[in-house]
């Protein structure tokens, strides 16, 4: 009777274990399409409006900025169509007086960086694109305390991100 007790307790465990490690198997995406850009993450999000942003989607636990910045308004600072990623991404840092340093690697061109915002610490992965007419900066936001879960999840969604030319 002892064995089969701790044998159906270590099936529990398993289980247990197995079934902390599996929610995000499951989880469901969607693909939110917004004034010329589409990206994929879990269907969590809702799209709201924000001055400061082209797009800005929302969830209970991350949220999603994209900034459109035509060629003609950056060409005032130097920035033109044959600029490269990097190069407008300095330009962002030096402009918001960042102290990060840009990663170029799996095709993806980001700096992340942390801010306390209404005495909240928040972390931030931001990705910069071009598409045919503008450069976008791209912001990742969760709590910087879940930004060792969310790290991987803002990586594989900036490798979604598309731009309607």
């Amino acid at each position: 009777m002892k064995k089969v007790f701790k044998l159906l307790s270590l099936c529990i465990i398993a289980s247990l274990i197995a079934g902390c490690s599996l929610p995000s198997l499951g989880e469901k995406t969607k693909t939110y399409t917004s004034h010329g850009i589409s990206v994929t993450m879990n269907d969590k999000f809702y799209e709201k409006s924000l001055l400061s942003a082209t797009v800005y989607l929302e969830s209970t636990d991350s949220i999603f900025t994209a900034l459109k910045e035509d060629f003609n308004l950056l060409s005032t600072v130097g920035i033109t169509k044959d600029s490269t990623l990097r190069e407008y991404a300095e330009l962002v840092v030096k402009a918001n007086q960042l102290s990060t340093q840009i990663i170029e690697e799996d095709g993806l061109t980001y700096f992340t960086y942390e801010k306390t915002v209404s005495g909240k610490d928040f972390y931030y992965l931001a990705t910069v694109y071009k598409s045919n007419d503008a450069f976008w900066l791209i912001n990742f936001a969760c709590e910087k305390n879940a930004q060792s879960s969310f790290k991987p999840k803002f990586i594989k969604w900036a490798k979604t991100v598309t731009f309607a030319n």
